[in-house]
Parts: structure tokens; C-alpha cells; sequence
């Protein structure tokens, strides 16, 4: 997976993102305020930072921070733009110490990891007791009421094995590689909306890359253009998250837990 999100990273553009990731973001930075200790100092790992969208919020508020990726091109870019520690690792093999983090970020990262378990277990390890990792996945869409499940279940279609993911978990699934955590809240994501844009933005993408070189967008589009684009996610972002605060108890194509280290 590691040359697959290089390829994305080193031709995508920072500014224009899925409003649903923006969105994921920022339930995230919300979930770190609400459920961790704010007597102590956060001493906060994200795995899979990527670019350093999620970073670059969570490191605000964190005593120490660190971001991990296993993509070279994802890290390059992150470097730039988080003011703290961003590296290439991988949550297989973590390159820290035990009990350094109190809390750990992964947000669309175990789908994409063939040994989840031992991902996990790495995790469990550089967590401090009572530490919070919260955790995003894609959820079944055997079990699931959203667009991508509709889509599965009349045409046979998903876009999971041309975006990678391994797998996605429903809530069983995901508590039976959960060894020594419990998890305390749980609920659901991208419904209808999003759902939409990622089957339409990979088949955009197909296309495009059948067609021609995709580049940085950023620099190839006017800049009166770039600026009406970003209003429009905008709005796209502010319409899903009125979907998202409706429908989040209702089994979506996503789902965020809240798990503590016991």
C-alpha cells in the first residue's frame, strides 16, 4: 500500500480534499476535547497521517505530538505544514517506547493493514493505561443503511478493492481484535452524501488517469476557480454534517469508536 498512497499523495492537492475527510477531521479533534483527560498533557500519535490534514489540527492541542505514515511522499508533504514530529513508520513496528502516548489517532488506516491484530497490539503497547485510541473504519455494508450499501447490494459494485481496503469491520468484528481494550462509544458515518462523491470521485479518477497525467491541481486551475471549489466543499461538508448529526445512530458506510486501554 505504501507506493499506492505515494502515487496519490505526490498528485493530490492539499486544499482540495473529500468533504467527508475534512469533516471525519473535525469530529476527531471534537472527540480528543471531549473524552481525554484535560488535567494532564496530551501526549497524542496519529497513525496514518498522510498529508497532515489531521495532524495539523490535533497538534494544536497537544503537549507532544507525532504523526506517522508509511508513505514517503504523504511525509514529505506533512513535514511542511505540522510545526512537530512527523515520520515514516509503520504501526506494525512502532518506534517508540512503551506507555509514551495517551492518546492514538487512526482514521481510515486499519482497513488498508493486513495484520490488524498486531496493529493493534502495537498500539495497546505505546498507549499509557486508561489511554484513548480513537478509531475510525469503514463499516459492512451487509450491515449497513447508506448509498454505498444500496449500490453493493442492486449492482454488485464497491469501490473497496480499487481504493485497497482489506477489509471493513462491523462493531463484533472490530471488539474481537480489541485485546486489552474496551470500547466506550461508538457511532456512524457517511450515510448518503459522501458515499456518492467517493464512488463518483473514483470513477472521476479512473478516467482522468486514462486520459492523462493528473497534476496538482492547486497549480493548474485558476485561482477565482480554486476559491469558488473550496466554497462549494464547503458546503458539501456543512450539508453532510447535518446528514451526519441526524443519521449518526443509524449504521452508515463509517463508524468512529471511542476505545480505552484498560
Amino acid at each position: 500500500m505504501k507506493n499506492h498512497f505515494d502515487n496519490i499523495y505526490s498528485n493530490r492537492a492539499f486544499k482540495l480534499r473529500h468533504p467527508g475527510d475534512t469533516l471525519k477531521d473535525e469530529i476527531i479533534f471534537e472527540l480528543v476535547q471531549k473524552f481525554s483527560d484535560k488535567n494532564s498533557g496530551l501526549m497524542m500519535l496519529d497513525v496514518g497521517c498522510g498529508m497532515g490534514h489531521t495532524s495539523l489540527l490535533l497538534s494544536d492541542i497537544s503537549s507532544r505530538f507525532v504523526g506517522i505514515d508509511t508513505s514517503i511522499e504523504g511525509i514529505k508533504i506533512a513535514k511542511g505544514i505540522v510545526r512537530d514530529d512527523v515520520l515514516v513508520a509503520d504501526c506494525i513496528r512502532l518506534p517508540f517506547q512503551d506507555e509514551c502516548f495517551n492518546i492514538v489517532v487512526m482514521k481510515d488506516v486499519l482497513v488498508y493493514i493486513n495484520n490488524d491484530v498486531q496493529a493493534i497490539k502495537e498500539i495497546n503497547r505505546v498507549l499509557q493505561t486508561n489511554g484513548l485510541l480513537i478509531l475510525y473504519v469503514p463499516y459492512s455494508l451487509y450491515d449497513s443503511i447508506s448509498f454505498e450499501s444500496i449500490i453493493k447490494r442492486v449492482f454488485g459494485y464497491s469501490i473497496d478493492k480499487e481504493i485497497g481496503f482489506v477489509r471493513r469491520y462491523n462493531i463484533i468484528e472490530l471488539n474481537d481484535i480489541l485485546d486489552g481494550f474496551e470500547i466506550v462509544k461508538s457511532f456512524y458515518f457517511a450515510h448518503f452524501l459522501f458515499g456518492i462523491i467517493s464512488i463518483f470521485g473514483v470513477y472521476y479518477d479512473k478516467t482522468k488517469k486514462s486520459k492523462i497525467k493528473k497534476e496538482k491541481e492547486e497549480f493548474n486551475i485558476n485561482k477565482n476557480l480554486l476559491n469558488l471549489l473550496l466554497v462549494i466543499i464547503g458546503f458539501i461538508k456543512l450539508v453532510g454534517k447535518v446528514e451526519f448529526l441526524i443519521l449518526r445512530n443509524i449504521k452508515g458506510a463509517g463508524m468512529f469508536t471511542i476505545i480505552r486501554k484498560k
